[in-house]
């Protein structure tokens, strides 16, 4: 009788395996070091302080993105989640230190965060005199006509504008208007700090970083923000919100939503992108052969794209 071959363990369960051992040697690594920082060990606390230094740091930067200077106090906030961590941990559940201080230290940064939120006060009155100016625009008038006709005064209609100044609004143009509108794709981006526009390669980089930032976007939200910034194949010159809604025959307050909302999520994957690109020779899921192959912005983006 011939004895039945040893069926082979499958690759995915070696890797899980692997991965298993090496988290529980991890674990086996660091719990004394924490059982030292719970007991009030200096030096472990100041181990614990140099390890979770990363993820305080992208807690500031990840709910505090348009405030830098505040960022060195999220980051001293973040001490104080490290802090709530090593009172709750417990050394039997099995989980690393450092994994479970990560949530503790993003909910004390983001409430610091939220504190410093300054709320924005938009009387009725505003809100229908903002409308009626926009409908006024549409009919041709500037703004001292405006004034002219409803006897406003120029401080009076720079208030009422200056309440929405933050907003997406349904005239507000990017880059110089007429011939001399010289804005490309590009400049949804902003260049390398201490490098100039020209230097070999940039383009391609930042062309690539666009492509990554525009892929975790839906279908939809890529046309809008395509159409905006005259990146659609079928239009090259760049649309207001008001002309992209005439063309995707959608309310223009809808476009104006999907547009500020596209916008802020590619602002945020920027940051997470330049924290990877920092910590990986490439972005974070493009092979190194990717670079070598033409990227045109009118192909569909690949929805698995991570």
């Amino acid at each position: 009788m011939v004895a039945g071959k040893r069926r082979s363990v499958p690759a995915w369960i070696v890797r899980a395996r692997e991965r298993t051992k090496e988290y529980e040697s991890q674990l086996a690594e660091q719990q004394p070091r924490v059982l030292a920082a719970q007991a009030g060990d200096p030096d472990a606390l100041r181990w614990l302080c140099a390890h979770t230094e990363p993820a305080r740091k992208e807690a500031a930067r990840f709910y505090l993105p348009a405030r830098t200077d505040l960022w060195p106090d999220a980051e001293n906030v973040g001490w104080i989640g490290v802090v709530d961590a090593l009172g709750r941990w417990n050394a039997g559940a099995g989980v690393r230190f450092l994994d479970y201080a990560v949530h503790h230290i993003g909910n004390r940064v983001r409430e610091f965060a939220q504190a410093y939120r300054s709320p924005v006060r938009r009387p009725a009155w505003v809100y229908r005199a903002y409308r009626k100016m926009e409908r006024l625009i549409d009919q041709g008038l500037d703004w001292e006509e405006i004034g002219r006709q409803w006897g406003y005064s120029e401080s009076t209609l720079a208030s009422i504008v200056g309440v929405y100044r933050g907003d997406a609004s349904l005239h507000a143009q990017v880059g110089r208007p007429g011939e001399e509108d010289d804005r490309t794709c590009l400049d949804l981006l902003p260049a390398p700090e201490g490098s100039g526009q020209e230097e070999e390669g940039g383009e391609e980089d930042r062309l690539l970083t666009l492509k990554l930032l525009l892929s975790g976007l839906d279908r939809q939200a890529q046309r809008v923000v395509r159409l905006s910034f005259g990146l659609d194949e079928e239009e090259s010159k760049p649309l207001t919100p008001r002309e992209v809604a005439r063309r995707l025959r959608l309310p223009a307050k809808t476009v104006e939503r999907i547009l500020t909302t596209a916008l802020e999520t590619m602002r945020i994957g920027l940051l997470r992108h330049e924290r990877c690109y920092a910590l990986h020779p490439l972005p974070v899921g493009v092979a190194a052969h990717q670079l070598h192959q033409p990227l045109p912005l009118d192909e569909e983006c690949p929805e698995d794209f991570e």
